[in-house]
């Protein structure tokens, strides 16, 4: 099974054809989408997308839009993940190293999205671009109980051991400069591999045999149910 297990499919970039580029999709087969929110502005489509039996969708605030979060947001979050049962993780939160101005109000706010995912019991989906070893070291500070995804991942094959470490990572995404399949890819060896997520530039999540505990319930998307 194939899923995309990355793909912002709420932005208006796909208002014109999006269930096009769904069925595209399909016939390539790719069965599921894993969608994450970045924006509150942007939450209500994410949530429209979640009642597909195709689409499975998570809730955060990406840094990459550091400037158009408010300061009453992060309540917000913790709401919206109160009221909406059928998110399963935290995301898209991280640490984006190449808005240096930033740098501080990145960290507090994942620091804050981290400690909502631990109140709520739920995974992470993590925007990580060029801090993988400041990030390992703050995930191991904060010790968040249901792993996640790890998005934006550039290092080597011997990298994720670190952050794989540092909580008990579920999935992983890897970066790749070529936009193949990631069946054609090489899995890591600190990752074991049940199921494939295509995505031209994340390749490669992987989950573990343990998909049947609390965590992976969570993370694993509707259509590998079927």
């Amino acid at each position: 099974m194939l899923i995309d297990a990355h793909c912002h499919l709420d932005f208006p970039d796909f208002d014109a054809d999006r269930e096009a580029v769904i069925a595209r999709a399909k016939a390539a087969g790719v069965e599921g989408f894993v969608v994450p929110g970045t924006t509150r502005a942007r939450w209500p489509d994410v949530l429209a997308l979640g009642r597909r039996d195709d689409v499975t969708v998570c809730l955060g605030l990406h840094p990459y839009f550091i400037d158009q979060h408010g300061d009453d947001d992060l309540q917000a979050l913790d709401d919206a993940l109160a009221a909406n049962p059928q998110v399963v993780a935290v995301g898209e939160c991280g640490i984006d190293a190449r808005f240096s101005e930033s740098w501080d109000a990145q960290w507090q706010l994942f620091d804050a999205q981290v400690r909502l995912a631990k109140r709520h019991g739920l995974p992470l989906v993590i925007h990580c671009v060029h801090t993988n070893d400041r990030l390992a070291k703050r995930l191991r500070q904060l010790a968040p109980p249901h792993g996640g995804l790890i998005h934006g991942f550039a290092g080597s094959p011997s990298r994720p051991r670190p952050l794989s470490n540092s909580a008990s990572w579920s999935g992983w995404a890897e970066r790749s400069p070529i936009r193949v399949p990631s069946a054609c890819s090489v899995p890591s060896p600190h990752c074991r591999m049940t199921a494939m997520c295509w995505k031209p530039i994340a390749l490669t999540c992987r989950w573990p045999d343990t998909r049947g505990n609390a965590t992976n319930r969570h993370m694993w998307p509707k259509c590998a149910g079927r």
